[in-house]
C-alpha cells in the first residue's frame, strides 16, 4: 500500500477545515434556537404536555378525545393511519411561526400547531381569531410547508368532519368541481372506525367532499385570516 503523499494530506485537511467553517454556523445557530425556543417534545405525548401547551387556555373536549382515539389506534396498529397523513403534534418550539413574526408574541400565542396534515412539513393549526372565544369554536388553518395558508374550518367540531373525508390537508384550495367520497371508498386503513366514531361520540356526520366544510368557512374567515397573517410579515 502506497504512503499518502505529502500534498494529498495537505489537500484532506484543507478540506476539513473549509468544513468546519461552513458546519459552524449552522451548528451555532441550531444551537441558539434550542437555547431560545426550547426543544420539540418527541411523540407519543402526554396529557401534561398537551396541556401545557395549550396554556392558558382549556384543551378543546374534542381534541382532548380524538388525542385519546388516536392512541388507542396507534397502539395496536402502528404507523397506521385513521385519516390519510394525518398526525398530531406539538409543535412546543413554534420556531417557524416565532421566526416569520420576528417572535412577536400576539403571533405566536393566536396559532396552535396541533397536526401534520400531509408528511411534508405542513400542519393544521386553531387560530384564536378573538380574545374571550373558546378554542373549540375558532376556525382551523392549514399552513403549508412551502408558505401557503388556507382557512379548512370554522370550528373543531367541522374540522372533525372534514378529517372524515380522509386525503391529506383536506379542504385546502377551492376546487371548481370538488372531489367525492362514497360509502365503500377508503384511504386508510382506519377510515370507517374513524367515521363511525364521530358518529357515535359526537353525532357528526361524515362527509362526501371537503368543500361542505372547507367553502363556508374560506367565505367567512379567508380574507380575514390572510389579513391578520400578512400583517405580522411576508
Amino acid at each position: 500500500m502506497r504512503q499518502v503523499g505529502k500534498v494529498e494530506l495537505f489537500v484532506a485537511l484543507i478540506s476539513m477545515l473549509v468544513m468546519a467553517v461552513f458546519l459552524a454556523p449552522t451548528i451555532w445557530i441550531k444551537n441558539l434556537k434550542m437555547k431560545s425556543y426550547g426543544a420539540d417534545w418527541d411523540a407519543p405525548y402526554s396529557d401534561e404536555q398537551w396541556e401545557s401547551y395549550f396554556a392558558p387556555h382549556n384543551v378543546p373536549e374534542k381534541l382532548k378525545m380524538l388525542i385519546a382515539f388516536e392512541r388507542d389506534i396507534y397502539n395496536e396498529f402502528p404507523g397506521e393511519y385513521f385519516a390519510s397523513s394525518f398526525e398530531l403534534r406539538i409543535n412546543n418550539t413554534k420556531s417557524a411561526l416565532r421566526e416569520y413574526s420576528n417572535n412577536h408574541p400576539e403571533f405566536t400565542q393566536s396559532l396552535f400547531e396541533f397536526a401534520d396534515s400531509d408528511g411534508t412539513g405542513s400542519t393544521y393549526a386553531i387560530w384564536l381569531y378573538r380574545e374571550g372565544v373558546e378554542l373549540a369554536d375558532c376556525p382551523v388553518v392549514w399552513l403549508g410547508s412551502e408558505g401557503g395558508l388556507d382557512v379548512v374550518a370554522s370550528s373543531f367540531s367541522d374540522f372533525l368532519r372534514l378529517l372524515s373525508f380522509d386525503e391529506a390537508a383536506a379542504g385546502v384550495g377551492e376546487s371548481i368541481e370538488p372531489n367525492f367520497r362514497d360509502d365503500s371508498f377508503s384511504i386508510s386503513p382506519h377510515a370507517k372506525a374513524y367515521r363511525d366514531w364521530i358518529k357515535k361520540m359526537f353525532s357528526l356526520e361524515p362527509v362526501k367532499t371537503d368543500s361542505e366544510i372547507a367553502l363556508p368557512a374560506k367565505k367567512k374567515y379567508g380574507h380575514l385570516f390572510e389579513k391578520w397573517f400578512y400583517s405580522y410579515g411576508g
